[in-house]
């Protein structure tokens, strides 16, 4: 019985979290921080915390993209270490919204499988 109740909140955690961000508009090609740390009950230290992280991955990513030795593995290596990095700012629960936020951010027709 426990875990039923336990899965019809997360269930309930998963819909409300998604409907909270369906919400947020989507006509630009980067994340609305402001929102993003209202949903996820940042204060102003993690938010910034936040931000340069991002920062920081999309500048390594630009450079391993326009490098021509990049490889799989380099490109794992990074977002795993990205995700470490993001789990020194944020708790599991917060870093699961932000992944389900973040998804709308990414490029149409191709196929994204998660790693890691």
């Amino acid at each position: 019985m426990k875990t039923s109740t336990i899965l019809a909140g997360m269930t309930m955690l998963i819909v409300v979290s998604q409907a909270s961000f369906a919400n947020q508009p989507n006509d630009t090609k980067r994340p609305d921080m402001a929102a993003l740390a209202t949903q996820l009950q940042l204060d102003e230290g993690k938010t910034q915390q936040l931000e340069t992280i991002m920062q920081n991955f999309r500048e390594e990513r630009k450079r391993l993209h326009s490098s021509k030795q990049k490889s799989r593995e380099d490109m794992r290596s990074m977002r795993k270490q990205h995700r470490e990095q993001l789990l020194t700012v944020l708790d599991h629960k917060q870093l699961y919204q932000l992944e389900e936020y973040m998804q709308q951010f990414r490029p149409k027709g191709k196929s994204h499988k998660k790693s890691d």
